[in-house]
């Protein structure tokens, strides 16, 4: 069930020492049985996806995922998401020791639930890199939830208002955050309208933001030809870098090119700048003001380039 987790999302693998040492701890004969399928089935998808996933390290981790902000920064943004049901946990702390004492017996289910929430927390401070910060503290705050909902229970045995007092601020608290998130990314939607009826199963789309396009179109009667630029090979060399895309711009590849300055800034001011007016006229244009959850770049304008006439080249891109 771990393995999958971790082939679910990547990221789940950092909860793998805390596991393994609850383990350890509590059933020590177990822990071979209890690593080595676990370690067998991912070391067989590692083998088999390795050059893959080398890729995806050098250019998502290392490129989009870069250093953007300071540990400070860091350690307030998870105190925004996870600090409220880190204090009721510390609550819930306090009430058992008050009731059973400091013993390991009465603070084991905490202590697990605490070193859990700790490995994402610990990772994006040690990254610096705040752009998938805000989703992944659904994992710290999943861990602390149970402890936040104990201590609630308890004091409504004594007083039903408090607990459904600090319930509604959470709510409020929760509500407020998700519209923080759906403000986090461009508005796409009237651009994909205005896209729509001029794609056929031939058009071909390198775009910033690749996947917009694979959510809204594919499997459709339109073709499947769209490229993201994060993974654009434009010579064939399996190297996949910015070059590769300013080059297939520049001799007007793509039937379309959009971008919007999030996921490349550099190289989208580099296309709009001088490498886009050579082959491409812009047909749409739509500025955007952001929420500060994964970017410091709050405002831009999406922007979608069509090229002039007819390729010369050959296809496939």
């Amino acid at each position: 069930m771990f393995a999958a987790a971790v082939l679910s999302k990547y990221v789940v693998i950092v909860h793998a020492p805390v596991l393994a040492l609850a383990v350890a701890l509590r059933r020590p004969r177990l822990l071979v049985f209890a690593l080595l399928p676990c370690l067998l089935l991912l070391g067989e998808y590692v083998h088999r996806h390795w050059a893959d996933l080398k890729m995806l390290y050098e250019h998502q981790i290392k490129g989009a995922h870069a250093k953007n902000s300071t540990r400070l920064q860091i350690l307030t943004i998870a105190a925004f998401y996870a600090g409220p049901l880190l204090l009721l946990t510390l609550g819930s702390v306090v009430m058992v020791i008050k009731r059973l004492g400091l013993t390991w017996r009465a603070l084991r289910v905490h202590a697990l639930l605490l070193a859990l929430a700790l490995p994402l927390v610990a990772v994006h401070v040690r990254s610096a890199d705040m752009v998938s910060m805000y989703k992944h503290m659904v994992y710290p705050v999943a861990m602390l939830a149970p402890l936040g909902a104990w201590l609630l229970h308890r004091l409504s045995r004594r007083h039903l208002a408090a607990p459904l007092v600090v319930c509604a601020a959470l709510t409020a608290l929760g509500f407020w955050q998700t519209g923080r998130m759906e403000r986090a990314f461009p508005d796409f939607t009237a651009m994909l309208a205005h896209l729509r009826p001029k794609l056929g199963p031939t058009t071909t789309i390198l775009s910033e933001e690749g996947y917009v396009f694979r959510y809204a179109f594919g499997g459709g009667k339109v073709g499947g030809n769209f490229y993201e630029m994060t993974w654009f090979d434009n010579d064939g060399d399996n190297q996949r870098t910015p070059q590769d895309v300013i080059d297939a711009v520049w001799d007007g590849k793509p039937d379309y090119v959009m971008v919007h300055g999030q996921i490349m800034p550099g190289l989208a001011g580099k296309l709009r700048e001088g490498v886009l007016p050579h082959q491409y006229r812009k047909v749409f244009e739509q500025p955007y003001v952001l929420s500060d959850v994964m970017t410091r770049l709050r405002h831009g304008k999406v922007e979608l380039w069509k090229r002039n006439g007819a390729y010369k080249g050959q296809y496939p891109l």
